[in-house]
């Protein structure tokens, strides 16, 4: 299939160069000097992407980005917004304004083809429905052979109904909102009944991860007596796909919200795992009340770690504190959260630092992280046959023991 892609900037140099760029790796370019009538353009042709440049006379880029949003027929396009300054505020004013990605002049042209392939590849998933994408589990590549696939999980003591796992992350940024929702949408892509917390209620990093306003919450069940919470839990949850479902959490820095109790925690967990569901937790890199007794009652806890020094030794901590307390029953998994960096760290002599084996090592594409958290989409949905996702998948089947 080629895609059409009309590119609107008002510099005739510029223009002719992205056209030509374009058209050399095969697509179809169409373009305007002028901002209005590249929007009528865009009526016209419906293209699949749209390039457009920010500093324009007349009517600038974001006026023309709003426009773009505000038109039923062109609210799903695509809009990459070039400009000449590489100003934070300029960036958040795109996104505001409704682009999905930004790029600075003078712009590579093997970065601009990237991105544009990026966004087109994630669109070209994103388009099928969720169920649908839970249907149709990921080509098995036998070129990624996992240590952890060569010998399966310890067995633990596993409770009637569903499964318990707590995402921790050995500190800020460590990866543990981005593994609990990619780790939950994959336990339900196996078909699996899948309810995903958000316990990092200081940040509350799930709903924005997700693009999702929060209405119903876990701090709403935190103003209620435990009695109550089975019968209030069906309005705080949002149904995701057929087999996912989301308690979000507030970001809640200030402490505006409330918190779960330990015996809050243990009705809601009461709630949910009798019912057959697998939930997922994410705890973050401060343990709350609730969160802590969440951790006393998991089948599995996974602390995430990224392969650098101040994670390490902050992991080796966490781990060290988590099995002198946790159940006998409960299986603890380290895994090292690598975005694009190819870990230079022997994997061997992480493990001997920390005292505990690596369970995994997972490589994310930073391309397609940065497209996935753009559009608020999960990762492993909107690249599905990508190796992140089979990644998850893999872990998923390893952690319901299917």
């Amino acid at each position: 299939m080629t895609h059409k892609i009309l590119t609107i900037d008002d510099h005739p140099h510029t223009l002719e160069i992205v056209v030509m760029t374009l058209r050399q790796y095969g697509y179809e370019a169409i373009s305007s000097l002028s901002p209005i009538k590249g929007l009528q353009l865009a009526q016209d042709e419906m293209p699949d992407l749209i390039l457009l440049d920010m500093n324009m006379p007349d009517m600038d880029g974001l006026e023309v980005c709003r426009r773009l949003r505000a038109n039923p027929q062109l609210a799903s396009v695509p809009v990459i917004m070039f400009t000449a300054e590489d100003e934070p505020y300029q960036k958040l004013a795109g996104f505001d304004a409704g682009a999905d990605d930004y790029l600075t002049k003078p712009t590579d042209p093997e970065e601009m083809i990237a991105r544009i392939e990026g966004i087109l590849g994630a669109n070209e998933t994103s388009e099928t429905d969720t169920d649908e994408w839970e249907s149709s589990p990921p080509v098995p590549d036998k070129t990624i052979v996992m240590e952890s696939a060569k010998k399966p999980l310890p067995k633990f003591e596993k409770r009637e109904g569903g499964s318990l796992t707590a995402v921790i992350g050995a500190r800020g940024g460590a990866g543990a909102t981005l593994t609990a929702v990619n780790l939950a949408a994959s336990i339900a892509r196996l078909g699996q009944p899948t309810t995903l917390i958000d316990l990092d209620t200081r940040q509350g990093h799930i709903a924005l991860y997700l693009n999702h306003q929060v209405t119903g919450s876990v701090n709403a069940l935190a103003d209620l007596p435990e009695e109550d919470i089975a019968h209030w839990l069906p309005q705080q949850i949002v149904q995701l796909s057929r087999h996912l479902q989301l308690l979000p959490a507030h970001p809640n820095q200030d402490g505006r919200f409330s918190e779960l109790s330990a015996a809050q925690t243990d009705a809601l967990l009461d709630t949910l795992l009798p019912s057959g569901q697998n939930v997922v937790a994410d705890i973050g890199d401060a343990l709350s009340e609730g969160a802590t007794a969440l951790i006393a009652r998991a089948d599995q806890i996974i602390v995430c770690l990224p392969p650098e020094r101040i994670a390490l030794s902050a992991a080796k901590q966490t781990l060290a504190q988590l099995q002198q307390t946790m159940q006998p029953f409960t299986n603890l998994n380290a895994i090292i959260f690598d975005i694009g960096s190819q870990m230079k760290l022997p994997r061997k002599a992480v493990e001997t630092y920390l005292e505990h084996p690596i369970q995994e090592v997972l490589s994310i594409n930073p391309a397609e992280l940065t497209q996935s958290v753009n559009k608020g989409a999960i990762l492993v949905a909107a690249y599905a046959q990508g190796q992140t996702a089979k990644q998850f998948y893999q872990l998923a089947q390893q952690f319901i023991q299917v």
